[in-house]
């Protein structure tokens, strides 16, 4: 059978960029030829950036992983004119500019309806909306539309090293978010049993992610099946200390011990669907599905989830830095409702906003912070 790609999802919008797999392109209905791997892939970064600017340095080392020889430099210019030219016809009917030149590089302007990444979190929202206002069925069908998009690994068959770009990691981040808050809304329904056995492929395709196993518990709970649900308690927490040497989550032990008592809070009834956005959820829940914000390292994402997001070298850090320049505790993000707030906590070589050394500072889209040698990004999830 012939592998189906994102173009097969219909668009709102005459102009279409796919990349939840191969990267693709279309202009009313007529697929663009976007040139060879490398042409490709300066185009795939400004995808996955789309609408912040994406400097010289960071397109050559991705395509090249070297920013040091000037031949590169003038490739790269000849890469975006071919992709201008590509989509000239496109820019004139539209009337934009589609590439732009910003310093110190390039961006690249489309709406959420012309790009199947922008789209995948516009779904993602209102999914979140939708679960948090009550309404899991309607949840579940915009959270499903969103996972639909993906059509295999991101960027799939370019010769790019997808973790190297914060943004990626957090798409990855949010495609397993995207499971989870699936989870809950179909079990807010009510629809353990015929939801079971796709609830069991995730967790066996995500064996450490505790929320999904807590969902999984859930369901066969209540679909009769109690020994069934420690035993995936039980192999859960032989995974956690075999792989990382931890012991579940007190979220995931509180459900074995209300499992264990058949606490009937775990029971589904329809009155319980009333406002679930103000309720106790049975579940385990992230706390938003759309991460409020995350901080983009260059090994890894690290989301924002806490109301204080502590930052040093010390092992009971939430976010440990290996680095001499950083202070056993030295710094905190807090977190007031939807904004940050980035603390210095009296580090000895203090903490640095886009160049600038801060005692506190709200933190907005795109802030570089520097503590120590290591620098990260501050990016929300709007």
């Amino acid at each position: 059978m012939e592998q189906r790609s994102d173009l097969d999802v219909q668009p709102s919008s005459e102009l279409w960029f796919a990349a939840l797999g191969p990267l693709e392109g279309a202009w009313r209905g007529e697929r663009l030829n976007l040139g060879g791997a490398k042409q490709q892939a300066v185009l795939s970064l400004l995808l996955l950036e789309a609408n912040r600017v994406v400097s010289v340095d960071r397109l050559l080392r991705w395509v090249w992983d070297d920013t040091d020889d000037a031949r590169r430099a003038s490739t790269l210019q000849v890469y975006v004119s071919n992709l201008r030219r590509i989509l000239a016809p496109v820019s004139e009917e539209l009337g934009r500019q589609l590439i732009v030149t910003q310093r110190p590089g390039y961006m690249l302007q489309v709406n959420d309806d012309e790009s199947v990444l922008l789209l995948f979190e516009a779904w993602c929202r209102a999914g979140e909306e939708a679960l948090q206002a009550g309404q899991p069925d309607r949840a579940a069908t915009a959270l499903r539309s969103a996972l639909a998009l993906w059509r295999g690994e991101l960027l799939d068959g370019l010769p790019v090293d997808i973790t190297e770009v914060g943004g990626a990691a957090r798409l990855d981040l949010l495609r397993t978010a995207v499971l989870e808050r699936i989870a809950e809304a179909e079990l807010a329904a009510g629809r353990h049993r015929e939801f079971l056995s796709e609830l069991e492929t995730w967790v066996a395709a995500h064996p450490l992610d505790e929320r999904l196993r807590g969902h999984l518990m859930l369901a066969l709970y209540r679909c009769g099946r109690q020994a069934d649900a420690l035993a995936r308690y039980r192999e859960g927490r032989e995974l956690l200390v075999e792989e990382l040497g931890i012991d579940p989550s007190r979220e995931l032990r509180e459900l074995q011990n209300q499992i264990l008592n058949q606490d009937r809070s775990l029971d589904w009834t329809s009155a319980g669907l009333r406002n679930l956005g103000d309720a106790e959820s049975t579940a385990l829940r992230s706390s938003v599905l759309v991460t409020s914000a995350v901080l983009e390292l260059p090994d890894r994402v690290v989301p924002l989830e806490r109301s204080i997001t502590t930052i040093g070298r010390l092992p009971d850090q939430d976010l440990v830095l290996d680095d001499v320049g950083v202070s056993r505790r030295h710094a905190e993000i807090r977190r007031h409702g939807g904004s940050y707030r980035l603390v210095d906590a009296g580090s000895a070589n203090g903490t640095v906003v886009n160049g600038s050394r801060i005692a506190e500072h709200a933190l907005v889209d795109g802030d570089v912070i520097r503590v120590g040698d290591v620098e990260m990004t501050f990016r929300t999830g709007t």
